[in-house]
């Protein structure tokens, strides 16, 4: 995990990939037990990022995370990444996939992102001065 404290009032939490990550099972083990801990005795989590490859369907990891999400009533935005490599069409037709295979509805943002376009960042932005404001400032 790494964390980024924000001016001493904020914390944001990079947790480990469990998707497409290239590390031996025991890797992925010992990161399921890691995240799986922080995400349940993590009192003051205030919301998630969700992370997943636009060009890709969501994974059974992706589905049982956002299922939890919803469960536990976490805000969150399911920022779909790589969308620089997808034309419009691609893209549509991705995110009628992902969206159905998440079963989002509106408790859950969706946005496709692009480190390379900017494409998100303005909703990403947006999702995280929303919480703050929901924790009591910013």
């Amino acid at each position: 995990m790494d964390f980024f404290n924000i001016d001493n009032r904020y914390c944001l939490v990079d947790l480990p990939g469990y998707g497409f990550a290239r590390v031996p099972d025991k890797v992925k083990k010992q990161w399921e037990k890691l995240i799986n801990d922080y995400l349940f005795y993590r009192e003051n989590l205030a919301g998630i990022i969700q992370i997943i490859d636009a060009r890709h369907k969501p994974t059974s990891d992706d589905i049982l995370m956002i299922d939890w999400l919803k469960e536990m009533q976490i805000p969150a935005i399911i920022a779909a990444t790589k969308v620089d490599k997808l034309s419009r069409n691609k893209q549509k037709k991705q995110e009628k996939i992902i969206k159905q295979a998440l079963n989002l509805g509106a408790e859950i943002e969706f946005t496709f992102f692009s480190a390379l376009t900017g494409t998100g960042v303005n909703n990403v932005r947006a999702f995280i001065s929303n919480v703050l404001e929901e924790m009591g400032g910013q």
